[in-house]
């Protein structure tokens, strides 16, 4: 199984950028969350549950759940990621 270092280190420089800048968000709302890999991409995990996927692909990069699909060129906004993130952790709260 890849880590989630060795994930990163085949990502492309914009790829990466974005994979920091969702981390960086991530820690800010969930700072409990734990890096792991699961269904083959860098995943955090909250409470025993996933929290949110990335997936780096050649055309584009995906968040799931949701499968919100962005691109280096049009990625999302800090408070698209915010949102995204801040919404999954509450879920995954009342559960």
């Amino acid at each position: 199984m890849v880590t989630v270092a060795e994930y990163l280190d085949g990502l492309g420089a914009a790829q990466r950028t974005e994979f920091e800048r969702l981390r960086h968000v991530v820690r800010e709302i969930a700072p409990e969350a734990v890096e792991t890999i699961s269904y083959g991409m860098p995943t955090f995990d909250c409470r025993g549950r996933h929290l949110i996927h990335f997936g780096a692909f050649k055309h584009h990069m995906t968040l799931f759940p949701g499968t919100v699909k962005f691109t280096a060129d049009a990625p999302l906004t800090d408070a698209q990621l915010t949102e995204l993130i801040a919404r999954r952790a509450t879920e995954i709260a009342a559960r």
